[in-house]
């Protein structure tokens, strides 16, 4: 009988458990996209989304001062990330000067708290680092 009881009891409990975690939990749609956008997780890469005209500025800039112009590379998309500084991680276009065909990049951009941006990797799809 005890036992029965304390079987009884202990379901109980965990239903109780449950109802009130459903109760008390906010899992609506718009909440939840209040915080992916109003937040980013310490280190992370924030999400991609479209450059805005300082980032596509400071984009040309680095790019014009690292390369020697025989690819022209055009931001698609951009994640930030905070560290010491800021790093930017461009998706581009890549379109050769010689005529062959366009290729997609990852273009990586280091701006430290004080001093100028600088380029820090230009990447294939494949991983192959053309810098």
């Amino acid at each position: 009988m005890k036992k029965s009881l304390l079987i009884t009891l202990s379901f109980c409990a965990i239903i109780m458990l449950l109802l009130i975690g459903c109760a008390t939990g906010d899992t609506s749609t718009e909440a939840s996209q209040d915080v992916s956008e109003d937040t980013q997780i310490a280190g992370g890469f924030a999400d991609l989304r479209e450059p805005d005209a300082a980032e596509i500025a400071l984009f040309e800039s680095v790019i014009a001062n690292n390369t020697d112009g025989t690819v022209l590379y055009t931001p698609e998309l951009v994640q930030t990330q905070v560290v010491a500084g800021l790093n930017y991680s461009f998706t581009a276009t890549a379109n050769p000067q010689d005529g062959s065909a366009s290729y997609e990049v990852l273009v990586v951009i280091y701006q430290p708290l004080t001093g100028d941006p600088e380029l820090t990797d230009i990447t294939l799809p494949d991983g192959t680092s053309v810098k």
